[in-house]
């Protein structure tokens, strides 16, 4: 399991959640960031993730798509990476 996967886990976050937040981020990543707040997650856990998440997104998103999230949700956030990169 990887960094990002262990953290997730740690923080309870199963892929319903992970879907949510996947659909959340699709249009706008910083769309997400209200969903993170809801669950509970602190600012210094999400700069954690964010930070692992932009050193190495293909091992992010390959975790959503072991997660279940769907292919069309994937393909649209990884626009929305890329626009950030």
């Amino acid at each position: 399991m990887n960094d990002v996967a262990n953290m997730l886990q740690e923080l309870n976050l199963d892929s319903a959640k992970l879907q949510e937040l996947a659909t959340a981020a699709q249009s706008n990543p910083f769309a997400a960031f209200s969903k993170i707040q809801e669950m509970g997650i602190s600012s210094d856990m999400l700069q954690k993730i964010m930070k692992m998440v932009m050193s190495n997104p293909g091992e992010f998103l390959s975790m959503a798509q072991e997660a279940g999230i769907p292919e069309d949700t994937l393909s649209n956030v990884k626009e929305q990476i890329k626009r950030f990169m």
